[in-house]
């Protein structure tokens, strides 16, 4: 079907005489049983019948025109129809979708003249002219109500007017006449094929019931199969996000819409986005709907067809939604094209609020599902192998035996809210305000962030994206592209992650607070390695940000005020970090106090590595920061409890301090060395646990 010029469409809504569900629906308003049949109330403003109409009331064709920029226009004729028998007499007489669509079109044929639909002829995939072949291009059947759709062959929507069964003793025709002959209405879809004749078939048409709104978004997802169906996947882009061919879960406008996504525009021509495949610099992109403007960067990796695409949505069109749950989101957003077909995995939503390990432990059975859906809890940072909450997601349960029957991964519908402990009820997969990137949001984007630039396979990539200025008066948003390990890490660094730590040296204290920064505490992959310096602010209730801790350490304790998390005033906490060079990142996500109370006791004794799937050895770590002046971390593993020495000497050999002289279980542990008392020099530090014993060295640098 063309892309481009105009359409005249067919668009046909029907009613059984039978169909009494919710005769006060204020849409389409119907009163069997007295025989009166008003239709649908929007039956003139759905599409414009003429090009010169240019509506800008959100209908079909003002869509259209504007996600096309001006390149393609439909325009129709409407029609109400009621068919000619009840829906009990089509069930009862084994008829399906097709064969009751047939009987209304052929209704239509004795007052309607098919031949202002046949425009366009079909030469090949790509080669669509504008002249008559005989065929009507295109018909839209919308229905009121289904009962028993599966019975019948129907379902919410379908890019066809049926399938003419052609087997199992049935031997329907593929096409029927109009126009005393002239013309054709074929069934099926045209790029999948009849098993009886393995030849494709040769319809254009859809077929959608209606739901609760105007039926736009599923009009408009149905039509653009007909650019869009490969065959085997249907075109179907992603899900979560935004797309005409969005697979579930599409964010809509007030008006029940989805913009296409950059791909989806790519794909039908609408769009050639600026390809990166180099490092880059000064790439300025304004409102992605509106301009039709998006850039998409080359991914490392064996997959030729691997692409992270970028757009800055700042709602100027009003189609535009890319949150749902905030009306005000803004911003860059990122879209992973991983290059797989699957429809679940073909695009993905990247979101800036990263990626995560989830658990449960209790369910909720809410009236609108068909099953009991688990209470998702967002506990530890995974850049690597975390899931976002963005799509399907899976958890791990950990609530009482047995583990429930409920969908799992599923879409979250409902999650603890980390600050208030409370049960909230919100489909966060269709944007919770935390998933655009920008200047002050979430930047930059390296193999150290999170979510970080890692490829589909899971792979390192050295792929770092950096936003440099970001405009509201103009609209505009700019940022580099890099490709290299150095720029990577001389960047400012990422936005550090803040979360309850014990590193294991002495007793946990009532009333204290253990804090620790930085991801690899957590998911045990590297940050930034030239991270010196970092600054811890608290704030008690609504009092004023204050400074707490300035120097070079990643863990601190505290208990000059009481932390208790069943208090009633919160206290909160933020960290940035500064690298070499001092270039500050941004400030972390807040962690407050109540945050306590998600984490369970064996995790607060000492860091927690069984998520990670990674088992426990004895080693010893190189200090961090090395140098250092005057403090730094020394960080071990034992692997089976045992009395350990952890002793730092001088090159001499001389004992200069014992830091742990005691017996441990096994875990992971970290030790803070105040070197303020000594000389600048090289110093050897000693791990000595059973049968274990390893030497490493440190600079004091004053």
């Amino acid at each position: 079907m063309t892309a481009r010029d105009t359409l005249k469409v067919l668009i046909v809504f029907v009613q059984f005489p039978d169909d009494a569900y919710d005769t006060t629906f204020i849409l389409w308003p119907t009163n069997p049983l007295s025989g009166v049949y008003p239709g649908p109330t929007f039956l003139k403003t759905y599409i414009d019948s003429t090009t010169s109409q240019m509506s800008t009331n959100g209908n079909l064709t003002h869509y259209f025109r504007e996600m096309s920029v001006g390149q393609f226009t439909i325009i129709g004729k409407t029609r109400f129809v009621v068919t000619p028998h009840t829906h009990q007499y089509y069930l009862n007489n084994d008829f399906k979708r097709w064969n009751i669509n047939m009987e209304v079109l052929q209704q239509l044929d004795q007052s309607l003249d098919f031949s202002e639909f046949d425009n366009w002829k079909r030469y090949s995939e790509y080669d669509v002219r504008k002249e008559s072949d005989g065929r009507v291009d295109d018909i839209f059947m919308i229905y009121r109500n289904v009962p028993n759709m599966s019975i019948l062959y129907f379902y919410g929507g379908e890019s066809s007017l049926g399938y003419p069964r052609t087997t199992g003793g049935y031997n329907e025709p593929i096409e029927f006449f109009v126009d005393n002959g002239q013309r054709k209405i074929g069934g099926g879809h045209p790029v999948l094929y009849n098993p009886a004749t393995s030849q494709r078939w040769p319809g254009l048409g859809t077929t959608s019931v209606m739901g609760g709104t105007i039926p736009y978004q599923v009009q408009v997802h149905e039509f653009s199969h007909h650019w869009m169906t490969d065959g085997q996947y249907y075109g179907h882009s992603g899900n979560g996000f935004w797309g005409m061919l969005s697979d579930w879960g599409c964010r809509l406008n007030s008006q029940g819409y989805c913009p296409p996504n950059s791909y989806e525009r790519e794909l039908i021509g609408w769009h050639a986005p600026d390809s990166i495949y180099q490092t880059t610099l000064g790439i300025t992109l304004t409102d992605y709907v509106q301009t039709n403007n998006s850039v998409k960067i080359k991914v490392s990796g064996s997959n030729s067809n691997e692409f992270i695409r970028l757009e800055y949505h700042i709602k100027l069109s009003q189609f535009d939604n890319p949150e749902v749950h905030d009306p005000n989101a803004k911003g860059l957003y990122l879209i992973h094209q991983t290059g797989n077909t699957n429809p679940f995995s073909q695009l993905r939503l990247t979101p800036a609020d990263g990626r995560w390990y989830w658990t449960a432990d209790t369910v909720v059975h809410p009236s609108y599902y068909p099953s009991a859906l688990g209470v998702y809890k967002r506990t530890q940072i995974d850049r690597v192998n975390g899931y976002d909450d963005s799509r399907l997601t899976p958890f791990t349960w950990v609530g009482p035996p047995p583990t429930p029957n409920v969908p799992n991964p599923s879409n979250i519908h409902f999650y603890l809210d980390v600050f208030t402990n409370q049960e909230i009820e919100k489909t966060v997969f269709l944007g919770d305000g935390n998933d655009a990137f920008g200047f002050s949001k979430n930047n930059p984007i390296t193999l150290f962030s999170n979510p970080n630039t890692q490829n589909n396979a899971k792979q390192t990539t050295w792929l770092s994206i950096e936003i440099v200025n970001e405009n509201s008066q103009t609209g505009t948003i700019t940022f580099n592209v890099y490709y290299d390990s150095s720029s990577a890490v001389s960047l400012h660094p990422s936005k550090p992650y803040l979360s309850w730590y014990h590193p294991g040296e002495g007793p946990i204290q009532l009333g204290w607070i253990y804090l620790g920064w930085g991801a690899d505490l957590f998911d045990g992959y590297p940050i930034e390695p030239d991270i010196t310096w970092s600054e811890l602010q608290r704030k008690i209730g609504s009092g004023s940000w204050t400074t707490v801790y300035f120097g070079p350490n990643r863990v601190w304790s505290d208990g000059s005020v009481n932390y208790n998390p069943n208090g009633s005033i919160p206290v909160y906490f933020r960290v940035r970090v500064r690298d070499s060079q001092y270039k500050w990142s941004l400030w972390s996500d807040l962690f407050n106090t109540k945050m306590l109370k998600n984490i369970p006791y064996s995790e607060k004794i000492k860091g927690d590595y069984s998520l990670n799937n990674k088992p426990l050895v004895y080693s010893l770590e190189q200090n961090f920061p090395n140098p250092f002046n005057p403090m730094t971390t020394l960080s071990y593993q034992i692997k089976e409890r045992g009395f350990v020495s952890l002793t730092v000497y001088d090159m001499l050999g001389r004992e200069v301090v014992k830091l742990v002289n005691e017996t441990q279980d096994e875990g992971q542990y970290y030790v803070s060395f105040n070197a303020s008392n000594l000389p600048s020099d090289v110093y050897i530090y000693s791990l000595r646990v059973n049968d274990f014993v390893q030497n490493n060295k440190m600079t004091l640098l004053k």
